[in-house]
């Protein structure tokens, strides 16, 4: 894919105002779902689905949707405009964070039609473990790299896996922690991560912020998995009080504003969308955190870091 192509669609993406750059809090929340040809042109390939497959055999379905903010366009992911973006940046991405973020990796490296060949494990463990996965895109010297962290890490360790794969401030990190999908435990977690901002230095790439993704335990209220009163037997289904969800992560946001201002990574906001998307868990054990590889929630997902980079260009 030519460069040009990706720099139009930095010109039309700059004309809306989804991630305009003087905006470092991109609101995606209000939008709907729709059906969109883009879905079978964007299919991963059967023959890489089955590479990643692990947690593509429960019982979701992908519903084969588009999400369209109501007041902004997302320029829509494609694998040749997204690689080309980064190649016009000279950017490696890193991906850093729990299992929900190698289900991201994995997404990527279905729909960029990534090689095995191209991927390495440099701690030579299973494809089931992946803690560290590296990979070059092809014909390129940009790497996709994930990183498992299931814990906010301190900044010393961050620094310290920056330097490990040579990741510099022209690059691109996604984080993505939950406060493992118990609010009780915020406080903690805003520590940690405010420890982790404040000890960043100029030497760290850009930084973006995947907001905590929703749960649809269908006896949660908000859907999110408590240990002692969650049925794990129980089908994923709607969330019965989506305004609990909505102000426990308003209140999320609003700490992360207040305690990490002014080092505020830009923040990918696909929580709110998310919440329609019960039916797309894998369902394997009733796993109703995990989405599908291939699925309308991680193409959402996916969308939306897409956009982030371009407004880079």
């Amino acid at each position: 894919m030519a460069f040009s192509s990706a720099l139009t669609s930095a010109v039309i993406f700059r004309n809306s105002t989804c991630f305009p750059r003087q905006q470092q809090w991109p609101i995606l929340a209000q939008g709907s779902w729709r059906k969109d040809v883009l879905n079978i042109q964007n299919k991963c390939r059967e023959e890489d689905a089955e590479k990643f497959d692990e947690i593509n055999r429960g019982h979701g379905i992908d519903e084969g949707l588009t999400y369209k903010p109501s007041h902004c366009q997302l320029v829509p992911f494609l694998n040749g405009l997204f690689v080309s973006a980064l190649v016009r940046l000279n950017s490696s991405l890193i991906l850093v964070g729990d299992s929900m973020v190698l289900g991201h990796m994995r997404h990527l490296q279905c729909h960029l039609h990534i090689a095995p060949s191209k991927c390495a494990d440099p701690l030579n463990q299973s494809q089931a473990a992946a803690q560290h996965v590296v990979c070059t895109l092809s014909n390129t010297a940009i790497r996709l790299v994930y990183v498992r962290m299931n814990r906010i890490p301190n900044h010393t360790t961050m620094s310290n896996v920056f330097m490990q794969y040579n990741v510099g401030p022209k690059d691109i990190a996604m984080f993505g922690w939950g406060p493992h999908y118990n609010f009780r435990y915020l406080q903690n977690f805003f520590k940690d991560l405010e420890l982790l901002l404040a000890g960043s230095t100029s030497f760290w790439p850009q930084i973006l912020w995947r907001q905590p993704l929703p749960q649809h335990f269908a006896d949660s209220r908000d859907g999110f998995y408590t240990p002692k009163s969650t049925n794990t037997s129980t089908p994923c289904g709607k969330i019965t009080d989506p305004r609990r969800n909505a102000q426990n992560m308003k209140a999320f946001e609003s700490s992360l504003r207040q305690l990490l201002f002014p080092k505020s990574p830009l923040i990918l906001q696909v929580n709110a969308p998310l919440i329609e998307r019960f039916a797309e868990h894998t369902g394997l054990m009733r796993d109703c955190c995990h989405f599908l590889h291939e699925s309308s929630a991680e193409r959402f997902i996916a969308t939306a870091l897409f956009n982030a980079i371009l407004s880079r260009i």
